[in-house]
């Protein structure tokens, strides 16, 4: 069963609105409208989440393989012959490190060249200026962008919210070109939509 306020179809004399003789349901202007925002709203979800992957994808991929170059892994592999030992460098991923301008490498005993011998350290190396830069600045950007998709996601869960809005915009127009400027003044009308006085406990 139809919502009593939805079986209410208020048509709208467009010439109230814009300059033209057209008579149309509110409705159908209130959907062109809301149909316009949310797409647009969509469509910035897209980009945001696209920039965050591509940003994403970087610093898992392209940046480790710039660090591992800068620190040049291959002169931290240990290989002593008498101990029958040979050694792995490896970049240890980690965030706060990174943050820091810190990489850290994990070195251990090779296991297929090693012959009874465990061996497996950790050495922190600093990042040149350069790299340490070009992480912050990604992560930076990253969060930047994390806000502006919430705030995203925060209006496409208020659709119905702006909806709202816009028929309040266009009843306006409406009213006031119908001459009815002294309903928007009435003290009985202002009273109803009056946020009630709240009182604030404060806790000592």
């Amino acid at each position: 069963m139809a919502k009593k306020h939805e079986s209410l179809v208020t048509k709208v004399k467009l010439s109230d609105v814009i300059k033209t003789d057209a008579t149309v349901d509110m409705n159908s202007i209130v959907a062109f409208f809301i149909s316009k925002y949310e797409t647009s709203l969509l469509d910035n979800k897209k980009q945001l989440s696209e920039q965050i992957s591509k940003k994403n994808t970087y610093l898992n991929n392209e940046f480790i393989a710039e660090v591992e170059k800068e620190v040049n892994l291959p002169s931290f592999v240990i290989t002593v012959p008498i101990l029958g030992l040979v050694t792995q460098a490896e970049l240890h991923v980690d965030a706060n490190k990174f943050e820091k301008g810190i990489a850290t490498i994990y070195i251990h005993s090779d296991s297929k060249k090693s012959e009874n011998c465990n061996f497996n350290m950790y050495k922190s190396v600093e990042l040149s200026s350069t790299l340490h830069k070009k992480y912050t600045d990604t992560i930076n950007e990253m969060d930047a962008l994390r806000v502006s998709l919430r705030e995203t996601l925060d209006l496409l869960s208020s659709i119905s919210r702006k909806e709202r809005e816009l028929r309040g915009a266009l009843a306006e127009k409406t009213l006031r070109a119908a001459g009815v400027n002294d309903l928007f003044d009435d003290a009985t009308l202002l009273n109803l939509v009056n946020l009630p006085q709240l009182s604030v406990k404060t806790v000592k």
